[in-house]
């Protein structure tokens, strides 16, 4: 089973071989210990959903320690810019968050664990034909749901960095539908353990 300490080793580690990518880095910042740490992702994709919203989805496997990549863990991040800050907008200002973010970190096999954060953030998005660049310039999380043998190492915290993501609906949405289907698993597996509890 994964402990608590085996999942910070492996998420958040730096940018490691098979899951960093030149044109994506992203630090999280724990509010409880003050440690920083490094993620990047793979891979990349955006689209405007039917509501008009943009949104960004950033996947990749989960490096260890020595680079390799685990051959369990995923990570999926989702980011759902719901308008576009005007150029005097300040980041301190109550108003300053304009997306939803979910970052997930979960098992590929036939076990259910899952980690999921959820937060706000002011991103700004800069489009050029089929690539768009995201920039979170002010963004926090939380972790949301703990199931399995998954622990959250880090709590609540702070959340900026780049992604750049290419145009390709198909892909989005097929990779939000296979963390739909783990995360229903995943709390129908935590609601059944629940349960067994005395």
């Amino acid at each position: 089973m994964l402990s608590v300490l085996t999942l910070g080793g492996l998420w958040l580690a730096g940018a490691g071989a098979g899951c960093a990518s030149p044109s994506t880095n992203l630090t999280v910042t724990s509010l409880e210990n003050r440690q920083t740490y490094r993620q990047g992702f793979r891979q990349a994709y955006s689209r405007r959903n039917d509501h008009g919203d943009i949104e960004v989805v950033a996947a990749c496997g989960t490096p260890t320690a020595s680079g390799a990549v685990h051959p369990d863990l995923k990570q999926v991040m989702h980011i759902r810019v719901l308008w576009s800050p005007g150029p005097g907008l300040k980041t301190d200002q109550p108003a300053a968050t304009n997306a939803a973010i979910t970052w997930y970190v979960y098992t590929n096999g036939e076990r259910m664990d899952m980690v999921e954060y959820t937060g706000t953030g002011l991103v700004d998005l800069d489009r050029d034909g089929d690539i768009t660049t995201v920039e979170i310039r002010n963004a926090s999380l939380r972790p949301a749901l703990t199931a399995g043998a998954l622990r959250d190492p880090i709590g609540p915290s702070r959340f900026e960095g780049t992604v750049v993501a290419k145009t390709d609906k198909r892909k989005v949405e097929e990779i939000l539908s296979g963390v739909k289907t783990t995360l229903a698993a995943a709390k129908l597996g935590q609601a059944r353990t629940d349960a067994q509890s005395p």
